[in-house]
C-alpha cells in the first residue's frame, strides 16, 4: 500500500503542524486545511483516505463540514478532532 494521504481540518494552526508532523514522521502524506471550505474545496480535487476534522471551527463547523461531503458524494472516513 502507499503511504497514506490524510487531510487535517483545524482552524488552530498549532494544532494542524503538530499532527502534521506527527503523521509525516509515520510517513504519511499529510495535507492542512484551515477551516471548512477549504477543506471541501481540497476533497473536491484530490482523494484522501482519512480526515482528522476538529468539530468546533468559526463559520463552517465539523458537522457542517461531513454533511457537505457526503451530500456530495465524499465518502472517505472520517476521525473527528474535539476539545470539548
Amino acid at each position: 500500500m502507499e503511504n497514506p494521504r490524510i487531510l487535517i481540518v483545524d482552524d488552530d494552526r498549532f494544532v494542524r503542524r503538530t499532527i502534521l508532523r506527527v503523521l509525516q514522521s509515520e510517513g504519511m502524506i499529510p495535507q492542512e486545511a484551515a477551516s471548512g471550505p477549504e477543506a471541501i474545496a481540497l476533497v473536491s480535487k484530490q482523494s484522501f483516505d482519512l480526515i482528522l476534522l476538529d468539530i468546533i471551527m468559526e463559520g463552517m463547523d465539523g458537522f457542517q463540514v461531513i454533511h457537505q461531503m457526503r451530500s456530495l458524494g465524499i465518502t472517505t472516513p472520517v476521525f473527528i478532532l474535539s476539545g470539548r
